[in-house]
């Protein structure tokens, strides 16, 4: 995403932001199967007139609310795999987990830029080392071969 980005911006002289709402848009409906998008079609085609209407016409304030809450979408994307996971096979994949929590992160760094200049521009620079070792995680594994937490939890046990 940032080699795309860095030459939209070089090209088009625009906004970090006005890309980076797209890409995460894109992020999120990769997310889902194509017959969920299909069937979906006109929810997602409103998420994209809102991102470019977002990225064309907000104010940075507005930019930094609107990716939180893609981010937050996101999140809840991926609780989503984690619980479905834990449920089927009594296992918790790390690459969800490790993926929830940099999500989190992200939103979070976003929250505090928006409400406390001081605070929420020392815990960005904080978090962009976390996410750094989050981004060697990801280099050595992905969903496939990620370390798998096998839990032994029955449903007749939970009774």
């Amino acid at each position: 995403m940032d080699p795309i980005t860095i030459f939209i911006i070089l090209l088009f002289h625009t906004s970090s932001y006005n890309i980076y709402i797209i890409f995460v848009i894109v992020s999120i409906i990769s997310l889902f199967e194509i017959g969920t998008i299909k069937k979906n079609i006109f929810l997602f085609i409103a998420l994209f007139l809102l991102g470019g209407i977002i990225s064309w016409v907000g104010t940075v304030k507005l930019f930094i609310i609107f990716l939180m809450l893609l981010h937050i979408i996101t999140i809840i994307i991926f609780l989503k795999f984690v619980v479905v996971d834990f449920y089927k096979n009594d296992i918790i994949n790390l690459f969800y987990f490790v993926i929830c929590i940099y999500e989190i992160s992200l939103s979070l760094k976003y929250f505090l830029t928006l409400t406390d200049v001081k605070t929420g521009i020392a815990f960005f620079y904080i978090t962009l080392f976390f996410d750094l070792f989050i981004g060697i995680y990801f280099i050595i594994y992905n969903e496939i071969n990620s370390p798998k937490i096998k839990l032994k939890l029955s449903s007749e046990k939970m009774l």
